[in-house]
């Protein structure tokens, strides 16, 4: 057997509903079970990645929301104290 396989045996147990759907699936794509399981897996691994980035991507859009009301504030507040000081 070789020492680094390019694939490993996994046992996993599902319902039976799910094996279904899985066999459904396999048929429609024209490929084995197995490629179906592991397609899907690395699709949902690919979506993981893909929503860490856009959540990241967000967190700094967000952050430069944030500071772009900031001063926005600081210049009303400005403002006011202009104005109320008469000048």
């Amino acid at each position: 057997m070789a020492e680094n396989p390019k694939h490993v045996t996994v046992r996993l147990r599902v319902p039976p509903e799910l094996r279904d759907k899985i066999s459904k699936s396999s048929e429609q794509y024209n490929r084995s079970m197995n490629a179906d399981m592991v397609a899907r897996l690395e699709q949902s691994f690919e979506a993981q990645i893909s929503h860490e980035f856009e959540m990241h991507m967000m967190e700094i859009m967000l952050k430069e929301q944030q500071d772009k009301i900031n001063s926005l504030i600081q210049s009303v507040d400005n403002l006011t104290k202009i104005v109320q000081g008469g000048i």
